[in-house]
């Protein structure tokens, strides 16, 4: 089906993504083990692990139209399901246009047989390297003490859109040689410092308390006490803090009673301890850090004549094309709670569920092709329905608004406590007093201050449809 709504809509596929979600269940459903999609405990994208999911595969082009889509069981790996992919592509694409498709997939694509697979196919690929490869680190480094970056243009029309910056490098993996860019982000500058600063007070906390523990502990000699300090200096070597360290020693009586005017030997004897104070932060070591975070490596078997690093990071950034699906899928006023018994209904739904994004998306590009405006109950009037969209004034009742509002959230006070909190800037215009309630300043006593007559910028049903 997917396959003739490409050929009827004209629809091309020269790059692709690949992702999966995971649809969390609330039944146990025992005796599933010879169904073919089995749900069971896995890696939950909802932050559920108590719960057995079924997960949905889609792969799209750039537009995001779904060419081919999967049910699978709660616990398979996404690097299996990306080789699974692949064999899929292979049986049913020709050799031809094989050779012209970008497989673009997040990091879990980058494994050694799937690497093989491409390789093998001629497919050429997009993805994230992970950071687990050896080779990350050392192309970061290198970017760095190159210091030859590269500034692109913002993604985005925002005021506070990234900026990026790009660094281009060649390093074998498998022994084949792949382009690995070195991206910067100014936004990953910001983000990754927050996180960077809970964990430094978390290493403070660590120290503190391992240093306590030194300073509690007696040595026989001042060579030993030495040693303990240096080998705690060796323990936190890679420590975010500065730590300073004083070699305290102490005498103490082993006689009880009154010390002797003339001391014997045996009567007293001396330990020595170690004292830490903690320091300051050690700024350049947290600057190299915020710097290395910041980065993060795309890996391809593209040329740089095919695609340029900022023509790269557009199409890795067009994964959220196929994402996008996965806000449809989870978004209750669609689709719901699966309430279904069998693994085999289970399993049917979701490939309706699959079948409904086709169709959506669909709509949604030839809605987006056809250039026409559309009312929006609560973002005026959109211009460009699945893009940033442009207001545009024309009147209807608020009334009417609030009647449709009401069957979708339940009451006319529901509704509009929905629109407040949406913070939707819906201007009421009354021949007596405006609506308080959109703003969220009505209260409850003043129920009798109700409009007769309102008016809401809104488009009129007779101009749009003309």
């Amino acid at each position: 089906m997917a396959a003739q709504a490409y050929v009827r809509e004209a629809i091309t596929l020269d790059g692709s993504h690949w992702d999966r979600t995971s649809c969390s269940l609330m039944g146990d459903y025992p005796g599933t083990d010879t169904a073919r999609v089995k749900p069971a405990h896995g890696h939950s994208k909802a932050h559920r692990p108590d719960l057995k999911q079924l997960l949905l595969t889609l792969f799209v082009n750039r537009e995001g139209v779904p060419l081919f889509g999967t049910v699978e069981s709660g616990q398979r790996s996404d690097k299996t399901l990306n080789g699974e992919m692949l064999h899929r592509l292979v049986k049913a694409m020709a050799p031809e246009p094989l050779a012209q498709l970008i497989y673009g997939a997040d990091s879990a694509l980058i494994t050694g047989p799937n690497l093989e697979r491409l390789a093998c196919q001629q497919i050429a690929l997009v993805s994230r390297c992970p950071e687990s490869f050896g080779v990350v680190r050392q192309v970061k480094e290198q970017a760095w003490v190159q210091d030859a970056w590269t500034p692109l243009a913002k993604f985005g029309q925002r005021r506070d859109a990234a900026q990026y910056w790009a660094s281009e490098h060649q390093a074998p993996i498998e022994e084949r040689t792949y382009r690995l860019v070195v991206y910067r982000s100014s936004a990953l500058d910001r983000k990754r410092g927050h996180m960077l600063d809970r964990e430094m007070g978390q290493s403070r906390k660590a120290m503190e308390a391992s240093a306590k523990a030194l300073g509690q502990q007696r040595f026989a000699c001042e060579q030993d006490a030495t040693t303990a300090w240096s080998q705690w200096q060796k323990d936190w070597e890679h420590g975010w803090y500065f730590a300073t360290a004083t070699i305290r020693s102490e005498t103490q009586y082993t006689r009880p009673g009154r010390p002797r005017k003339v001391p014997q030997p045996g009567d007293t004897t001396e330990s020595w301890w170690v004292e830490i104070v903690m320091g300051a932060v050690r700024q350049d070591r947290k600057q190299q850090e915020l710097e290395r975070r910041g980065t993060f490596v795309l890996i391809t078997t593209v040329s740089q004549e095919r695609l340029s690093s900022e023509e790269l990071l557009r199409e890795y950034k067009s994964q959220t094309s196929v994402e996008r699906h996965f806000h449809f899928v989870k978004d209750p006023w669609f689709v719901d709670g699966w309430f279904l018994k069998k693994a085999e209904r289970l399993e049917a739904l979701g490939y309706v569920i699959l079948l409904a994004c086709l169709l959506y998306r669909l709509v949604e590009r030839r809605v987006r092709r056809s250039g026409l405006s559309i009312p929006s109950p609560s973002r005026w009037m959109l211009t460009h329905p699945t893009g940033r969209e442009e207001r545009i004034s024309v009147p209807i009742a608020a009334s009417d608004l609030l009647k449709s509002l009401s069957r979708m959230r339940g009451t006319k006070t529901d509704s509009t406590r929905y629109c407040a909190r949406k913070r939707q800037k819906l201007w009421l215009i009354s021949n007596e007093q405006s609506i308080k309630k959109m703003s969220g300043r009505s209260s409850a006593k003043a129920t009798g201050n109700r409009t007769r007559s309102s008016q809401l910028i809104w488009p009129n049903p007779i101009e749009f449809a003309g």
